[in-house]
């Protein structure tokens, strides 16, 4: 989506004027900033998380061979992870998959367009992730299948398609790792639901989550806490800058460091309570 971790260093070294030199060590080291980003993100994210509508759990492999809309054999990269007890329903990018036995190893054997999905074409390295859905007569779901959750915001069930409007939106009470929906209704087996999420960002030279405006805040406060700690190690140093480079350094990034703050607030992600229906 957005800028990857190489870009928010090159960002962070141009506010702080670091430039490239051949045969000049950089002021601000990458193992530096990565831990100052590292700590940053973290702020970052409980303010303004990742917000995502989850279908299905955390993918257990990916599509190892291009899978065309009407296939029945799907090739998977592994099927180590996945249940020996068939079926059971997975998920590739939208369409829900019931999986009906393994053919061979890493080869299963599929029926398409479940649960009103539609069919779709689903090429090599898209994600295979168990779909969410109800156990007969519970209305709790273990949640530990996704990671990295900030927090839970609701649930949609059951799941009407073609979507009508309004959607099913639901209360849940998340406890642990379990998910329990705030429902008068009595689930049936393998009923679909859809949760919104807030999760923690992903952010890699490969990927990232981060979207132009949580760049924006995240450089400013990596920045300013790089100047500090430049500042500080300035302190007692004669410097090209004179005497003062350290304490104009330290009194910049504290400058830098309340602006960054105040943009936290201002992007706050609310959690505003509604009353979703139970019936």
């Amino acid at each position: 989506m957005g800028a990857r971790l190489s870009d928010i260093r090159a960002s962070v070294r141009d506010v702080l004027l670091d430039e490239f030199v051949v045969d000049v060590d950089l002021e601000f080291e990458d193992d530096l900033l990565d831990r100052l980003i590292a700590l940053t993100l973290g702020e970052v994210e409980q303010k303004m998380p990742y917000e995502v509508k989850a279908t299905a759990f955390d993918a257990l492999s990916t599509v190892a061979t291009q899978l065309s809309a009407t296939a029945t054999s799907l090739v998977v990269a592994s099927d180590d992870d996945f249940s020996t007890t068939y079926p059971f329903y997975i998920t590739i990018e939208n369409e829900v998959l019931s999986v009906t036995a393994l053919a061979t190893t890493d080869t299963f054997t599929v029926t398409r367009a479940e649960k009103d999905s539609t069919a779709a074409i689903h090429a090599v390295g898209k994600d295979v992730g168990l779909t969410i859905v109800t156990t007969e007569y519970e209305q709790d779901i273990d949640i530990s299948g996704i990671a990295d959750i900030i927090h839970v915001w609701r649930a949609e069930y059951p799941i009407e398609r073609p979507s009508h409007y309004p959607r099913n939106y639901r209360n849940v009470n998340v406890f642990g790792d379990t998910l329990t929906l705030d429902i008068n209704l009595i689930p049936d087996d393998a009923e679909e639901v859809h949760l919104y999420l807030h999760k923690k960002h992903t952010l890699t030279d490969k990927t990232s989550t981060l979207n132009t405006q949580h760049e924006t805040v995240l450089i400013q406060g990596v920045s300013a806490r790089a100047a500090i700690n430049k500042g500080r190690e300035q302190f007692n140093a004669l410097n090209v800058g004179g005497v003062n480079v350290g304490t104009n350094m330290v009194s910049w990034g504290q400058s830098q460091l309340s602006s960054y703050r105040e943009a936290l607030k201002r992007h706050t992600v609310s959690y505003p309570h509604k009353e979703h229906s139970k019936d």
